[in-house]
């Protein structure tokens, strides 16, 4: 593609000030008083002649020239063209933007390009952003490479894009850079970072963290973004998030991390929500997904991972929050010891997922509870399998554990196809308001076997005999149409209205957003749906 002709651009823009609308539009601006801005285009092409940088024919040939130049509010047009450092400007960065500028490609990414052109021994990165009314706009940013330790401020990781505070970097490819930590991209505050791929960039340190992208302090924020294919020697492979940052709308797949969170580790009260997809990610200890520390997770599909354990998931703390998500397909390695082929729960509150078709090698093929304060509500766990125990839900030794209105169906294991209870000490497991029933164990105790301390009130479980707990039935539940995996209850189950109200239902709502209780007996369902009654009412005088 040629490059932008100065001449035609220049035949374009007097046409434009020439037009009625253009003077109209002045005219008015003088009439209500409003001020002028005098605001200039800047411009930057590899074959310009380095003149006053304000128009093609005297366009400056490297990106920063026109930076320095630019007044506030101006837009610099950067024409197709690699743009490859000489050197470093300051903050270890080739292209340094700390004002209020835009700086936008003409053509986009696949023709404009940033390279620092990083060689062994250098410690430069591409581009440094610290303003909050700078926009970066269209670029593929390439060649970073920051990763001495001894001379690095902590601060200043990411080998390709920092962003410190504040600006926004949109529709940009961010690829094949190396970092001590965020090997891509680091955004420390509250930068913005939207439209963007972040492509086959490496972190280093095994102490590190973010393959791609990491985000640290408070405010940060990744929107609509695609992140794959980066690679972490240390923590989140795709993404490491922290301290209240954003991920929203973002694709995350096919990332590495050689400990936790081969999709994303996220730490400290981030938020990652809106459709968020993230599959295909591995990593070799927890969370093949995501790691989930004291952080947030809505609205997500986490599917097709694979780690040692927690195969989708895998949560350490109580302060974990995964609600509304779709957790399918993923695959826990351990063969001993460990599991979680969906979710790894060590605390922390499970809500309103579906937690389907996940596999673990040992076991907990849809979750493992194994430790103290989880609690896993309103949700579906069906067609999950473990080679070992509990093939829906396995309640380890140090469980102290609340599963409330679940419905734990179709799944397969050897012991405890539904419900495995490992626990031998005074540890407390709870299981009510639920439904367990039409699971497999092709050795022993297809829906549940019995622990030393576990308590079953209020459920629909093929073993209701075993358990003296009130309010437990063993008629089959009557799912309406299991086969196709759809288990809602028929209009005849005996678990509509026999469950045990709670105050945490008065306001609630069931897995598929109807409320918890009816409105007319108040009464709520077993298992994570209400049965919905259709048809026509007639009101009586």
């Amino acid at each position: 593609m040629p490059l932008v002709n100065g001449g035609k651009m220049k035949s374009c823009i007097a046409k434009i000030k020439n037009s009625p609308a253009f003077l109209i539009g002045l005219l008015l601006q003088a009439g209500l008083g409003l001020p002028w801005s005098g605001r200039a285009d800047y411009y930057v092409a590899t074959n310009g002649a380095h003149g006053s940088f304000t128009n093609w024919e005297e366009a400056a040939t490297n990106i920063q020239a026109a930076i320095d130049a630019a007044t506030n509010g101006a837009t610099i047009w950067v024409s197709n063209g690699v743009y490859v450092a000489t050197s470093v400007v300051r903050s270890n960065a080739t292209v340094v933007l700390e004002k209020p500028v835009t700086l936008r490609s003409v053509n986009g990414p696949a023709w404009t390009v940033m390279d620092a052109a990083a060689v062994a021994g250098d410690e430069r990165i591409v581009l440094y952003v610290y303003h909050s009314g700078a926009v970066v706009d269209g670029f593929t940013i390439r060649g970073g490479h920051l990763t001495n330790s001894a001379t690095l401020n902590y601060w200043l990781v990411g080998g390709g894009v920092q962003m410190y505070l504040a600006g926004l970097v949109r529709n940009c490819h961010i690829t094949s850079n190396t970092a001590f930590s965020g090997g891509g991209v680091h955004i420390r505050g509250y930068g913005r970072m939207e439209n963007c791929w972040i492509y086959g960039n490496t972190a280093v340190d095994t102490s590190a963290s973010g393959g791609g992208v990491r985000l640290s302090a408070s405010g940060g924020q990744l929107i609509n973004c695609v992140v794959s294919n980066n690679f972490s020697r240390g923590y989140g492979g795709g993404i490491a998030a922290a301290n209240n940052g954003t991920i929203s709308v973002c694709t995350v797949v096919g990332n590495i991390a050689l400990d936790r969170g081969g999709g994303i580790y996220a730490n400290g009260s981030p938020l990652i929500t809106d459709d968020t997809l993230i599959a295909h990610n591995r990593a070799s200890g927890n969370g093949g997904g995501v790691y989930v520390q004291n952080a947030r997770l809505y609205n997500c599909r986490i599917v097709s991972n694979h780690a040692y354990s927690g195969g989708g998931v895998a949560t350490p703390t109580a302060g974990g929050v995964i609600s509304n998500c779709h957790i399918a397909d993923n695959v826990s390695t351990a063969i001993s010891a460990s599991g979680g082929g969906g979710v790894y729960l060590q605390g922390g509150l499970l809500s309103y997922n579906r937690i389907v078709s996940n596999r673990s090698y040992n076991v907990g093929g849809g979750i493992i509870m194994d430790a103290s304060f989880s609690t896993s509500r309103n949700c579906l766990v069906a067609g999950n399998l473990a080679s070992n125990q509990g093939g829906g839900i396995y309640f380890g030794n140090s469980a102290t554990a609340l599963v409330e209105s679940c419905t734990i169906a179709g799944n397969t294991a050897t012991n405890g196809g539904g419900v495995y209870y490992a626990a031998t000490s005074t540890r407390r497991t709870m299981l009510d308001n639920s439904i367990v029933y039409h699971n497999t164990a092709t050795v022993t105790n297809a829906d549940a076997n019995q622990g030393f301390n576990d308590t079953v009130s209020n459920t629909c479980i093929s073993t209701a005999a075993d358990w003296p707990d009130a309010g437990n039935i063993a008629d089959p539940p009557l799912f309406a149409e299991q086969a196709a995996g759809n288990y809602r209850l028929q209009a005849l189950s005996p678990c509509i209205n026999a469950g045990a109200n709670q105050l945490w239902m008065t306001n609630s709502l069931d897995l598929d957003g109807y409320p918890r209780l009816d409105r007319n007996s108040r009464l709520v369902d077993m298992g994570c749906y209400e049965h919905v009654f259709r048809g026509t009412f007639f009101r009586f005088r």
